[in-house]
């Protein structure tokens, strides 16, 4: 055949393919390139966590997996820190993962099945004496021996805060590893094995997996079978996935091709030549695109189209670093871009695929606005809870002005309610004092909280300041004698804690000792 009716034929195929509605797309000899790009789409976390300091703890796990816990827990803590800080001590959120049930139900066996074997040799002798033979097959019922898995794990998850509320759960989550391996036809070992393994959702009870996996397969050289640790990461591996979709920011990867005719190859070489999708040169390759002059008409739809792909491109990195308006902005600008591009060319298949990556990009960034809008009702409540908290402070610090003495008829049986108790305890928490006010003060004694605070707030200073006089005292009655100069020390320590004579006498009447400055201990003072 001439070179000419060669050229001819590959003329008339490249003129009347397949490929050519997408002409601009499809370039090279015989249009057989296509310039694709992949876009990294950020995706919000399904659930927001405002809290940062979270702690991840493996419970309730079935006996035969207590040896993965830790690498389990290890595995949801490599996840969050991507955008949590791991702290252990004082977490503000715990996420509470619990495995609970675990089939593991794997078997070998052997069945009998139609198969083409080998069941002799033809052989024959040519013309020079030479003998050779093949195989000679035949369909005959011969055991063929498989090794099967069906592995589930079903776990769930309870994330709770510091004060041990139930904040979100994930419950029926369900891990599947599925797999049917062919191990002997035959009694002989086959070169190659027919296996499938996916994840899937079903329920499951408990189960023993060590002896089967121990077991192994008749010929483990040419037929490998997975092992625990195998199954295992795989199961571990795919939950991880979906808890990090939930709680972490991720990203999705969309591939889109790019016109490529030869006005927009500078453009195309600068986001080809960037390796990271979430860092190509979008900027670059949009000043090319919008400087270049198309050659012929019918082609300023795909120069149009690929400003609309970099307009994705530049506001997925908005997008990425919180910039969400800038981010809005730039996807309606890509989407006038993409109207105007298939208007020009509304046959072109490829530029219909940017219609999902928009359609994405919008919903992840939809979400994300959803975010800040949460995130900003969170801080206006916590103003507010924190003004709330400074008005009822400055409540009581005025409360507190109103001396004892100055008690109405509730707040002295209430105070001697309070006096009582205090007496009775060493260390009193805020809980005890808040109980005090709460359960006796209002409920019990009819006083406004800010009544019954002021009336435990300077109870309880009182207690400190008794106590720190007792110490002050013990040191005092050492050698067992409180002399007239000692008296003095103690006059003022006792005035610099606010006490009455009555305070003092009622610390100083629990010790034996000599007062140099009264007549017997515990008499009034001359």
């Amino acid at each position: 055949m001439k070179l000419k009716t060669v050229l001819g034929i590959l003329f008339v195929f490249g003129m009347f393919s397949p490929a050519l509605s997408a002409r601009n797309f499809r370039c090279g000899f015989l249009n057989s390139r296509i310039v694709d790009t992949t876009l990294s789409i950020p995706r919000p976390p399904d659930f927001r966590i405002a809290e940062r300091n979270v702690q991840v703890v493996i419970t309730e796990i079935p006996r035969v997996l207590r040896a993965y816990g830790n690498g389990m827990r290890q595995e949801f803590e490599r996840t969050l820190a991507a955008s949590f800080t791991i702290d252990n001590n004082s977490p503000e959120v715990v996420f509470k993962v619990f495995i609970d049930s675990f089939t593991p139900d794997i078997k070998r066996y052997k069945k009998t099945e139609r198969r083409r074997v080998v069941v002799g040799q033809d052989c024959k002798t040519d013309k020079n004496g030479k003998e050779s033979c093949t195989d000679k097959y035949e369909q005959r019922d011969v055991p063929v021996e498989y090794w099967e898995a069906s592995v589930k794990m079903n776990w769930r998850v309870e994330v709770m805060n510091s004060s041990g509320t139930l904040v979100d759960s994930v419950l029926n989550t369900v891990e599947s590893y599925e797999s049917k391996i062919e191990l002997s036809v035959n009694g002989k070992p086959v070169s190659g094995s027919s296996s499938s393994s996916e994840a899937g959702s079903s329920t499951s009870l408990l189960g023993a997996i060590g002896a089967i996996f121990a077991a192994g397969p008749a010929n483990s050289e040419t037929n490998p079978v997975p092992g625990e640790q195998e199954i295992m990461n795989l199961l571990i591996t795919s939950a991880v996935k979906k808890f990090a979709v939930r709680y972490n920011k991720t990203y999705e990867d969309v591939t889109l091709s790019l016109a490529c005719d030869d006005e927009l190859s500078i453009g195309n070489k600068l986001v080809e030549d960037s390796n990271n999708a979430r860092y190509k040169d979008w900027q670059g390759a949009l000043n090319s695109w919008e400087s270049t002059k198309m050659k012929r008409a019918d082609t300023e739809g795909d120069r149009l189209f690929n400003m609309a792909v970099a307009y994705v491109g530049l506001a997925l990195r908005d997008f990425d670093v919180s910039r969400l308006e800038d981010a809005d902005s730039k996807l309606d600008k890509a989407s006038e871009l993409h109207r105007q591009a298939t208007t020009l060319d509304p046959q072109e298949k490829y530029m219909q695929n940017f219609v999902e990556l928009h359609r994405r990009s919008q919903n992840n960034l939809g979400r994300a606005k959803l975010h800040v809008m949460f995130a900003e009702q969170d801080r206006k409540i916590l103003e507010q809870e924190t003004r709330s908290a400074q008005v009822a402070a400055e409540a009581r610090r005025e409360a507190m002005k109103r001396p004892a003495a100055e008690d109405i008829d509730e707040e002295k049986n209430f105070r001697a309610y309070v006096r009582a108790s205090l007496s009775n305890q060493e260390v009193v928490s805020d809980e005890d004092q808040k109980r005090l006010v709460d359960s006796y003060g209002q409920e019990m004694f009819d006083l406004y909280e800010d009544e019954a605070w002021r009336v435990v707030d300077q109870e309880m200073e009182r207690k400190n300041n008794i106590d720190k006089y007792k110490k002050e005292f013990e040191v005092f009655i050492k050698d067992g004698v409180i002399t007239k100069a000692d008296r003095s020390a103690l006059d003022v320590l006792a005035k610099r804690f606010s006490l009455t004579d009555e305070d003092v006498r009622t610390v100083e009447s629990s010790y034996r000792f000599r007062d140099e400055t009264r007549e017997t201990p515990g008499t009034k003072r001359k």
